[in-house]
């Protein structure tokens, strides 16, 4: 029976940082992966999406100072170039890493038995630590399986052709992205999301801009709007995106504890079985791949000694639609909801140098200030680079920087990065590109 000191069972975000931040310790570490590596974010999830975010801007039709241009393109060939030219490339980058660091991979499904010890292809392991990092799934209720048009976001690339007409069910962050996605490739979309608007959760106002920048695209949106039967909607594929559901499988009849939809973790990621760690989506806390990186390398500092712990504060969302969204910290709403006075400055990319230069005046960026101590509690961003931009916000939310702070700050010139400075000073009424204030306002 081999013996590791440490065996990580899913090589996604979460699993493969894991197994090298070990193995970095001087760890003898075993990661086991069924699939691919890189899990869904690298062979289904974020990159390709990300990848065909970028292909779709190509193929628009451009008209801009005197230049008039469009665009053919191969659906097949552009799935079977994402796959060579980027998936397989990543993918083998990640392998070389893990075989740089001494992390012994085993292709096969990891079957956790009990701590200290693990099965792999019918053969035992016996190990001091376990992380589990095995991700979720699609969510598909009851009323959508057996449905022959019904399609996942796992599933979208297998489709050999585009549909004339697309149903998106769900307007979150995955059915708003791949919306914009498939408009662009001139699928004609319909967004249906039970919510009184798209984004749950996301700054009113930003996603009021949003789904007027939709609607504009051609894109329809139905909100409050929840399907009952499949024979509501006419398109001819539905393309499910109600949420993912963490890959359990028979974990909890292993004694693990399991809390909303996912294993039951502490700070420092560890489940009430002793030695036993669950990172990524399969523990339901957050299902983004740059938490569940972050997640399994403060597993890993359990487990090398270091007693680092997680901290969800000031947590950064990007969604990479048409315009894109970055947003960090509290939305207007909840601070008010939270009966936090706050001031609120906004600056519109239409008075922003960069993006007049660049045609790309379509956002706002939004700032939430305490009133009474002008700390900066949320950025909210729509607009070209918001999904950059976001992490200069998230810098300032979580430093808690103040109005002031921030205004000390030398922003380049002419840059989208400017914006944000503006919607500081704004808050107090003193951005310079703005129009003054009338009083009360």
């Amino acid at each position: 029976m081999e013996e590791f000191d440490v065996v990580v069972i899913g090589g996604g975000p979460g699993g493969y940082p894991a197994s090298i931040s070990c193995a970095r310790h001087g760890m003898k570490v075993c990661l086991i992966e069924e699939k691919a590596l890189g899990g869904v974010c690298l062979n289904q999830g974020c990159i390709p999406t990300k990848a065909l975010v970028q292909i779709a801007r190509k193929v628009q039709p451009f008209s801009a100072m005197g230049i008039n241009s469009t665009s053919s393109f191969s659906w097949e060939k552009i799935l079977d170039s994402l796959e060579k030219e980027v998936i397989l490339r990543l993918r083998a980058g990640i392998s070389f890493l893990l075989k740089a660091n001494g992390v012994q991979v085993k292709p096969g499904t990891g079957i956790f038995l009990e701590p200290g010890r693990v099965e792999v292809n019918g053969q035992l392991i016996k190990t001091k630590n376990i992380i589990l990092a095995t991700g979720s799934k699609p969510l598909v209720p009851a009323l959508f399986q057996g449905e022959e048009r019904i399609l996942t976001s796992d599933d979208i690339w297998s489709l050999k052709k585009l549909p004339e007409r697309l149903a998106i069910i769900g307007g979150g962050v995955i059915g708003c992205e791949l919306a914009c996605i498939f408009s662009s490739f001139g699928v004609r979309v319909t967004i249906y999301e039970m919510c009184p608007h798209l984004l749950p959760g996301q700054d009113e106002e930003i996603v009021s801009l949003l789904e007027k920048s939709l609607q504009e695209k051609g894109i329809q949106v139905k909100t409050g709007k929840k399907i009952e039967s499949t024979e509501e909607i006419p398109e001819e594929v539905i393309l499910l995106a109600i949420g993912r559901t963490a890959n359990l499988s028979d974990l909890a009849d292993r004694g693990l504890a399991v809390e909303n939809n996912g294993i039951k973790v502490d700070n420092q990621l560890r489940t009430n079985l002793d030695k036993v760690y669950a990172a990524g989506d399969v523990n339901g806390i957050y299902q983004y791949a740059y938490v569940a990186t972050r997640e399994g390398l403060v597993a890993a500092s359990s487990i090398t000694g270091k007693q680092e712990t997680m901290d969800y504060h000031c947590l950064p969302v990007s969604i990479f639609t048409q315009p894109e969204i970055g947003s960090c910290g509290l939305t207007e709403n909840q601070a008010r909801t939270s009966n936090i006075a706050v001031k609120i400055g906004r600056f519109p990319f239409s008075s922003l140098g960069r993006a007049q230069a660049e045609r790309k005046t379509t956002g706002l960026v939004k700032v939430v200030a305490e009133a009474g101590t002008l700390k900066i509690s949320g950025i909210h961003i729509i607009g070209e680079a918001a999904t950059e931009l976001v992490a200069l916000a998230t810098v300032i939310v979580k430093l808690g920087l103040k109005i002031n702070d921030v205004e000390k700050i030398l922003f380049c010139h002419p840059t989208f990065a400017e914006a944000v400075m503006e919607a500081v000073s704004d808050t107090v009424g003193q951005s310079i590109h703005l129009p003054p204030r009338r009083h009360g306002q």
